[in-house]
């Protein structure tokens, strides 16, 4: 099947535009309303990194992907920001 030119005006092209950017802010808020805490063995798992200090040097890096945070003694990270984390590794490789 041969490929399908299709020209728009520069206020359909607008439009399009604002509504990617309005459907990305959607997906942000939806992420963000599933997000939850979880411990730092399910963040080993969901990132796929293999060892506690690891996960640990990886959060304190600048420009980190990984959100935690600190109740005491006790560390929980995002769940969303593991997936990302992960996400992002693969994509490098």
């Amino acid at each position: 099947m041969p490929a399908i030119i299709e020209f728009v005006t520069p206020t359909e092209h607008q439009k399009l535009v604002e509504e990617v950017a309005y459907l990305r802010l959607l997906v942000a808020d939806l992420l963000d309303s599933l997000d939850d805490e979880v411990n730092t063995s399910t963040a080993l798992r969901l990132t796929g990194i293999k060892s506690r200090t690891t996960l640990i040097a990886e959060r304190n890096r600048p420009e980190t992907l990984l959100r935690y945070s600190s109740h005491g003694r006790s560390i929980s990270y995002s769940r969303a920001s593991c997936l990302a984390y992960k996400r992002a590794w693969r994509i490098k490789q």
